[in-house]
């Protein structure tokens, strides 16, 4: 929810190069984006798309989870790992593909 702002104005950045040069925002920079949101569409409007992005978050994270904790199970159970950091760093690089 924190980055919605952000993610808004640097999305509107790097599609202004395939639109129109009239159709074009021409932010100079991230605070300039943020300042021209506020100003042209209000506060609110800097938070558009925050739903979908949070929604794809929880999924995400969900799919992480499950990854790494059945890939703990599994490494354990038929690999003879134990409880170690090892164990950790290699199911979350698993969880992470």
């Amino acid at each position: 929810m924190f980055s919605t702002p952000l993610d808004l104005v640097m999305i509107r950045m790097q599609a202004d190069g395939r639109l129109p040069p009239s159709l074009r925002r021409n932010y100079k920079n991230v605070f300039d984006g943020l300042y021209q949101v506020i100003i042209k569409e209000g506060i609110t409007n800097l938070w558009k798309g925050c739903a979908p992005n949070v929604f794809r978050a929880v999924c995400v994270t969900c799919g992480q989870i499950t990854g790494y904790d059945t890939s703990k199970v599994w490494l354990q159970k038929h690999g003879g790992f134990g409880e170690t950091f090892f164990t950790h760093f290699t199911c979350s690089m698993l969880a992470g593909i």
